[in-house]
């Protein structure tokens, strides 16, 4: 699928935990398939700290996988995919963003980035606030359905124009945030990318995000609820 999107000119994109084994030769496959980026969710430079989030990972696993595309990318000489070291920043890590920028460094990824990690405390959802240092509630992309829908930002999704989301199924979302199975769209097993793209729901989805049309009952299921259409 990568390769086919490559030769396409459609540029493509993966975000794992890097925790499926791989040997070198399937390495070698993702640089020459051409994917653009590959953010590999890492979120601590020790297993103790890493696992806290990550249950049952294998920290040495996702460095080991990351350092054979890394080789592969150098040895082939090619300009990606992209490595990104992704580190989600929680109470119990905040204190290591440094010593993961440097393991970052150390395994030779292309970027590091440290973003807010969502929890749940005491059965509230929070957010880690970087710069403050703490917990605070957590802002939710989607609201309940019996919620006054509040648009959160001037600008239409950028979601809806530029990029797709395929599941391990075949089965399509319009943006990585949903994840109920309920939420997915036409799949690409059966259905064109020509005919998932251009379906009446996600035309439907436009016009709505774009102040075009004010019928928000048939945009796409997984963005009926969401404050940013």
């Amino acid at each position: 699928m990568i390769a086919a999107s490559t030769r396409a000119g459609i540029r493509t994109r993966i975000s794992s935990n890097m925790n499926v084994p791989m040997d070198d030769d399937y390495a070698r496959s993702i640089v020459e398939a051409g994917l653009y980026r590959l953010t590999c969710s890492i979120d601590g430079h020790t297993q103790k700290i890493y696992e806290k989030y990550r249950e049952n990972g294998n920290l040495a696993l996702a460095l080991e996988n990351s350092q054979k595309i890394i080789s592969w990318k150098q040895k082939l000489k090619a300009r990606y995919p992209r490595m990104v070291f992704r580190m989600l920043v929680f109470e119990w890590n905040y204190k290591y963003i440094k010593e993961a920028k440097a393991l970052a460094t150390q395994y030779g990824f292309d970027e590091f980035c440290a973003d807010p990690g969502a929890y749940t405390v005491n059965g509230q959802k929070v957010m880690w606030n970087i710069e403050k240092q703490c917990w605070q509630p957590g802002s939710s992309r989607f609201v309940n359905q019996n919620q006054t829908i509040q648009k959160n930002t001037k600008q239409p999704c950028e979601w809806l124009f530029n990029a797709l989301v395929i599941n391990s199924n075949g089965n399509v979302l319009p943006c990585c945030f949903p994840y109920e199975r309920k939420a997915e769209h036409l799949s690409l097993i059966s259905n064109s990318l020509q005919e998932v793209w251009n379906s009446p729901e996600y035309q439907a989805t436009r016009l709505y995000a774009r102040g075009l049309q004010n019928d928000r009952e048939h945009v796409l299921t997984a963005c009926k609820y969401c404050t940013r259409l």
